[in-house]
C-alpha cells in the first residue's frame, strides 16, 4: 500500500489517502441514489479542513476562544483525526459527496469486509436535513445485504441527531467504547 502524499496548509507533513496495491481491495465506490460520490483526492484537502470546522462550529462557539484559536484548534483536530483514519481503515474508500460540480459532503467507508463500516459522514450546514445521511444508509445496507454482512459504526453519545437517524434506520446499540456509542444494522433472516 502507497500513499498519496501532498502539503498539510503550510505545516509540511504529509497529506493523503490510503492507496492499496491493488485498487479491487477496496470494492466498487459506493453508489446512492440522487447522489454523486467521487473519492477524494489532495486537492480537496481545503474543502474537507472547511467542513471540519463547519462541523465543529456549534460545539466551539461558546468556548469564549478567539477566531484563531479555534483555526488552530481545528486543524490540529483534523490533522490527527485524518491521520488514525487512514492509519486504521487503509483499504476505506475516502469520497466528496457532490451536488453536481459542488463539494458538500465527506463520506468515509470501509466495504473491504462483509462488515461494512461508516467510517464518517459529515454535511456543509446547507445540506443537511435534507436526507443525504438517510440515503447513504440505505446503500450501505442494500450494499450489507447483497454480501451477506452487516453495516457498523459509532457515534458520540451526546451526538443525540445522529443517533436518532441511525436508531431510524434500524441500528442498535451494541456496546459502548469511550465517549461513543458502537451500533449495528444487521439485515433480517431470510423468512423473517
Amino acid at each position: 500500500m502507497s500513499v498519496m502524499t501532498g502539503h498539510l496548509s503550510g505545516k509540511g507533513k504529509a497529506f493523503g489517502f490510503p492507496s492499496p496495491a491493488r485498487p479491487a481491495e477496496r470494492g466498487a465506490i459506493l453508489r446512492v441514489a440522487g447522489w454523486r460520490l467521487r473519492a477524494a483526492t489532495r486537492s480537496d484537502e481545503g474543502f474537507l479542513r472547511t467542513l471540519y470546522a463547519s462541523l465543529r462550529a456549534g460545539e466551539l462557539r461558546p468556548s469564549g476562544w478567539s477566531d484563531q484559536a479555534k483555526a488552530d484548534f481545528c486543524t490540529s483536530q483534523f490533522d490527527l483525526q485524518h491521520a488514525d483514519w487512514t492509519h486504521r481503515y487503509p483499504l476505506a474508500q475516502f469520497l466528496v459527496i457532490m451536488d453536481g460540480e459542488r463539494r458538500i459532503g465527506r463520506l468515509y467507508v470501509d466495504l473491504s469486509s462483509p462488515e461494512l463500516r461508516l467510517i464518517d459522514i459529515g454535511l456543509l450546514p446547507d445540506w443537511q436535513g435534507k436526507g443525504i445521511g438517510s440515503a447513504v444508509l440505505r446503500a450501505l445496507q442494500e450494499r450489507a445485504q447483497a454480501v451477506g454482512g452487516q453495516v457498523g459504526l459509532s457515534v458520540l453519545d451526546d451526538n443525540l441527531r445522529a443517533l436518532a437517524l441511525y436508531q431510524r434506520a434500524g441500528f442498535v446499540v451494541s456496546g459502548q467504547t469511550g465517549m461513543h456509542w458502537q451500533m449495528v444494522w444487521q439485515p433480517a433472516p431470510l423468512g423473517a
